[in-house]
């Protein structure tokens, strides 16, 4: 069960961060990089930032909602992803002071909530489709 969590993590991880290299190609909202956030605190390269990213989306995440599933199993697929995503962006809101951001990333403006809510939407939904596949 905890295997299959940390499976859909790495492959939601990996969903999310094309979305946010994306975002960085396209000069979107250049400061909002949480990779390069990641590479500050840890003191190292990016490669460091972004395994510090995969850390925290493929084991932090995958394991904890392999015990969050139960709870929400009898829900709607897209219900489901819907919670684990929004769970996970609160997460990252309550987080961003450990980055040097204000909670909620108040100083980066409004339109940087919502991104990251929208990439994490999309992190729960990859996350819930890949966990159930994985169970069939």
């Amino acid at each position: 069960m905890k295997i299959r969590g940390v499976v859909a993590g790495f492959i939601g991880t990996i969903t999310i961060s094309i979305l946010m290299l994306i975002k960085v190609k396209l000069d979107f909202m250049i400061d909002l990089d949480v990779i390069h956030m990641l590479t500050l605190k840890t003191g190292g390269s990016p490669t460091i930032g972004l395994f510090s990213h995969f850390i925290i989306g493929t084991v932090g995440y995958g394991f904890f909602f392999s015990f969050i599933i139960p709870f929400i199993s009898n829900r709607k697929i897209i219900i489901q992803g819907i919670i684990l995503g929004f769970i996970a962006w609160l997460t990252m809101m309550l987080a961003m002071p450990i980055l040097g951001h204000s909670f909620f990333i108040m100083d980066m403006g409004f339109m940087a909530q919502i991104l990251t809510l929208l990439f994490h939407l999309i992190f729960g939904m990859v996350f819930i489709i890949v966990y159930i596949k994985l169970e069939d």
